[in-house]
């Protein structure tokens, strides 16, 4: 063995993406960036590359993975100060915005399926007066189609909302679903988050079966009040889950702890088992939920 070589030092890169991926965490835990960071942090991903092709380069030598180390420091450095200040270079481009609506009229019951990419999802309430069980709008990047598949059958209204492209190899706009609900029609939701936020409030929603798959990205979800037996199934991605049960609302939940792990509110829901939390009226309740709440990366908090 030639006693003048040395062994190639490790990379530094992987590192560097935790540590700034732990410093994002951070700021959010403490309210100084909102849980939509990642959809900043994403635009960033060529840098990976960047990175990877200059230690390449020059990562053989000492001198090279200082070099290497400081455009590092420089680039997280600068994707935290975006984080910090979100509105100073709006990472946004040309976007393309769609209605999204559906007639009441000969709908029974309404299923639906939404399949988000990168942006921010919002769902609520329609007025009780309105027309239309489903009405909104989705924003998109024009490189990223939205794709609608909608049929009644028998009484029952199926529509499945999808987009589809290649945002993230652009990485200059995000999606933005805002969609509201009639509250008179029996509902059941199949939801699937990307990358980005996700507010859902079904308070006053007639939601049966709730479906959701967070993805990446700060959740807040506010169940239904008034829909008699949920049955809901949630499993937390990457990012803080809040799952808010309204007053009055019974519950059992099964919980399944991730890195993050689960917080409940143990007056409003004690523990009966291993995993198991229920209210002390759930049996009798009119309106109660039987969830299933998987904890990601985050955790998630039942207050």
């Amino acid at each position: 063995m030639n006693q003048s070589q040395h062994p190639r030092r490790g990379s530094i890169i992987g590192p560097l993406i935790l540590i700034t991926i732990g410093v994002l965490f951070l700021l959010a835990n403490f309210g100084y960036i909102s849980g939509s960071f990642w959809l900043t942090l994403i635009q960033f991903w060529p840098l990976l590359l960047i990175l990877a092709g200059l230690e390449i380069l020059f990562g053989r030598t000492l001198v090279g993975q200082l070099v290497v180390l400081l455009v590092a420091l420089l680039a997280v450095g600068g994707i935290v100060w975006l984080a910090l200040n979100p509105n100073t270079f709006p990472l946004t481009g040309s976007v393309q915005v769609e209605k999204v609506t559906a007639a009441s009229e000969g709908v029974q019951t309404a299923h639906l399926e939404l399949n988000t990419g990168v942006g921010d999802l919002n769902l609520g309430a329609l007025d009780a007066a309105a027309s239309d069980w489903i009405d909104g709008t989705i924003a998109h990047p024009r490189a990223v189609r939205l794709e609608q598949t909608y049929q009644v059958t028998g009484g029952v209204a199926q529509l499945k909302l999808d987009t589809k492209g290649t945002f993230i190899f652009l990485g200059n706009a995000s999606e933005k679903w805002n969609l509201r609900l009639a509250p008179n029609v029996p509902l059941t939701l199949d939801l699937n988050a990307g990358v980005g936020g996700a507010s859902l409030d079904l308070n006053a929603l007639n939601v049966s079966d709730l479906k959701f798959d967070t993805g990446v990205g700060e959740t807040n979800v506010v169940l239904p009040s008034y829909a008699g037996t949920v049955n809901a199934k949630i499993n937390g991605g990457i990012g803080g889950l809040t799952i808010w049960i309204p007053e009055g609302v019974a519950a059992r939940i099964r919980s399944h702890a991730g890195i993050g792990g689960v917080s409940i509110n143990p007056a409003r829901f004690p523990r009966v088992g291993d995993d198991l939390y229920e209210s002390s009226d759930y049996t009798t309740a009119a309106n109660k939920i039987d969830l299933n709440v998987d904890a990601g990366i985050g955790g998630i908090t039942i207050p």
